[in-house]
């Protein structure tokens, strides 16, 4: 039940994309009496778990690999880490527990062993490259090639764990303004989907514009005495690290604008996608809470995220599923009521299993939330107190699934 929602790459072969079964399209043209559509901003959030040692990858290795001088010394250097630091991990422990231990001296003096811990290289630092364990994340569509990273092809668009770097297109930019991540990071991923006549949707040639329309937006909104910017202008997809916004953010007169990592992208179905290589592992959280929630400060002014999650409505309660499962059957006049109540008694036990479950969810789902926050020194007071019912944390989703 703990690894639910983890997904961790094959230890032989290469990068291979994992897609998520609901997906984010723009929204449909408005009629005239319903006035300007809103965009699609949707969020997820990644947690980056610890990668296999550097023992399993070798002895998960193909027989008949070969590795090149580099790797092989890389692979070495980690193995004899691994050793060391496990070596240690043993002497600290064992001085834990001699820690009250005292021992007279001929003087009559009592000399305490030190307890201090032992010093060790620390390999979840920012920025360290891992070996093994590597990751692409982003947002792919359905014709976006499974037995590739994310990024490969002209329909997905992905993050690199090392330096951070943007793919699209098999097209990799490592200075846009991304940084590195790996165990312990919270990474996020937003888009942005207008509806088809809110503006240019572009193709799959647009890495290099990134921020670009976005920010002339917000220039002729200055020029045109708009203080502040209302929706996306354009089909965006932006990248977050702990809570922080990456690329060209800028806030400026209370303007907040930028930070695009991929600007005018094509329109289209867009879907969850991670990729990994080596056993890289992560944990997908699609909401409705998150570790990093996005908040206004850390977007273009105006603009409100979703949680993925919305995608996917919350189970009915059982009497609410067994008065529209009823509805939708219509049993003749002359049906007998003993195969009606049969009929309202299976269908209410099946309601109740995925009900309970959902609830059941949920509940570890705020659990986990508040946990991660709680280490981070993130406020959790949106999330609902640990003494309100299930009901409650139900009754949010199903209100907040309304609104979507």
């Amino acid at each position: 039940v703990k690894r639910r929602l983890v997904l961790k790459g094959p230890m032989k072969g290469g990068y291979r994309m994992a897609r998520a079964s609901h997906g984010i399209s723009a929204p449909s043209p408005p009629n005239a009496s319903e006035g300007k559509a809103m965009a699609n901003n949707y969020y997820y959030e990644v947690l980056i778990l610890p990668p296999p040692s550097a023992k399993e990858i070798t002895e998960n290795l193909p027989a008949n690999a070969r590795l090149g001088k580099g790797l092989q010394k890389e692979i070495q250097d980690q193995i004899r880490w691994e050793q060391l630091k496990h070596e240690l991990e043993k002497q600290q422990k064992l001085e834990e527990e001699d820690a009250n231990f005292v021992k007279p001296t001929k003087r009559g003096k009592n000399t305490q062993k030190n307890n201090s811990p032992m010093p060790f290289h620390d390999e979840t630092e920012p920025g360290k490259i891992m070996m093994g364990g590597h990751v692409r994340i982003g947002w792919s569509m359905r014709t976006g090639d499974l037995n590739a990273p994310v990024g490969y092809d002209r329909w997905s668009y992905g993050l690199r764990d090392i330096m951070g770097s943007r793919i699209h297109a098999s097209r990799r930019e490592d200075h846009w303004g991304g940084l590195p991540f790996g165990p312990g990071d919270v990474v996020g991923f937003a888009i942005s989907l207008i509806p088809p006549s809110s503006g240019v949707t572009g193709d799959a040639s647009s890495q290099g514009q990134a921020d670009s329309l976005s920010n002339q937006a917000s220039a002729q909104s200055k020029r045109k005495g708009q203080s502040k910017p209302t929706q996306p202008s354009t089909n965006h997809i932006r990248f977050f690290k702990n809570g922080e916004p990456l690329g060209d953010f800028q806030s400026n007169n209370g303007v907040r604008s930028g930070g695009a990592a991929f600007d005018n992208i094509q329109s289209g179905t867009y879907y969850p996608a991670i990729s990994a290589y080596m056993g890289g592992t992560v944990k997908v959280n699609f909401g409705p809470y998150f570790i990093y929630p996005p908040r206004p400060s850390k977007l273009p002014s105006g603009m409100k995220m979703k949680p993925v999650s919305e995608l996917c409505p919350p189970p009915p309660p059982p009497d609410e599923a067994v008065l529209k499962a009823i509805k939708e059957r219509a049993f003749p006049k002359k049906t007998d009521e003993a195969i009606v109540s049969a009929f309202r008694d299976a269908v209410r036990t099946e309601a109740k299993i995925l009900y309970d479950a959902y609830k059941n969810h949920m509940q570890r789902h705020v659990e986990e939330v508040r946990e991660h926050r709680e280490k981070r020194r993130v406020s959790t007071n949106d999330l609902p107190i640990p003494s309100e019912s299930n009901e409650d944390v139900n009754s949010a989703n199903n209100s907040s699934a309304k609104k979507s």
